[in-house]
């Protein structure tokens, strides 16, 4: 089966613009800072939505989890990232319940917190979901839509954002 001209570029796009600076400039705390001066979750982003605690999601501590009620559709977390910042891929740790993921996630995005993006849709996976985006977007909020939840309570334990 042959891949799509289409599919190859938006690919190789992703790809390429891994080298422009986001916000954190890191995916996982303990890695290598990429970009010294980047901004830290802890330090500038804030959080709201429809989970319990939705500041646990990127307090910095994997043992916090923002979570949803058991089984419900239309959950929802958004992350100010306090300006505005490229945004390539989301990805979510569940922490300690590796089944507490959504079936079908929506990432959106916006420039002023009230106008969304369409999103990419992308499957829930166990322990840790990624969402690479089709294409960078300059972006202040990024927004995780629960669209099909899965057995247990979406439970996530850390937002890192590239």
């Amino acid at each position: 089966m042959a891949v799509p001209a289409r599919t190859i570029l938006r690919f190789c796009t992703a790809v390429a613009c891994m080298s422009i600076c986001a916000c954190n400039g890191q995916i996982y705390p303990q890695g290598r800072q990429t970009f010294p001066d980047a901004i830290t979750p802890q330090a500038r982003w804030t959080a709201v939505g429809n989970l319990q605690e939705p500041s646990n999601a990127i307090d910095g501590n994997i043992a916090t989890v923002a979570l949803g009620p058991l089984a419900q559709a239309n959950n929802w977390i958004a992350i100010d990232l306090g300006k505005s910042c490229m945004v390539r891929m989301v990805i979510l740790e569940h922490g300690m319940d590796e089944f507490g993921y959504c079936r079908e996630l929506s990432v959106q995005t916006s420039d002023d917190g009230q106008n969304w993006s369409r999103g990419t849709v992308v499957p829930g996976l166990r322990r840790v979901t990624n969402c690479l985006l089709t294409g960078p977007v300059l972006a202040r909020y990024v927004r995780l839509h629960c669209l099909t939840p899965g057995a247990r309570p979406w439970s996530v334990a850390e937002v890192y954002i590239d």
